[in-house]
């Protein structure tokens, strides 16, 4: 998904949008570990709202 937003006060302006894609090379198990390790419980006192 993109979201892009957009100032609408400006008028008259012309504008360029540049995107750039990169894939990000795979993880291997042990970085992947340690990021589940680092940040497991992060959310504990905050948690995300469910959706309806």
């Amino acid at each position: 998904m993109l979201k892009l937003e957009v100032p609408v006060g400006v008028r008259n302006v012309d504008g360029e949008v540049v995107i750039t894609f990169r894939t990000k090379p795979e993880s291997s198990q042990q970085e992947w570990e340690d990021f589940v390790n680092a940040t497991y419980g992060s959310l504990a006192d905050d948690p995300l709202p469910e959706r309806e």
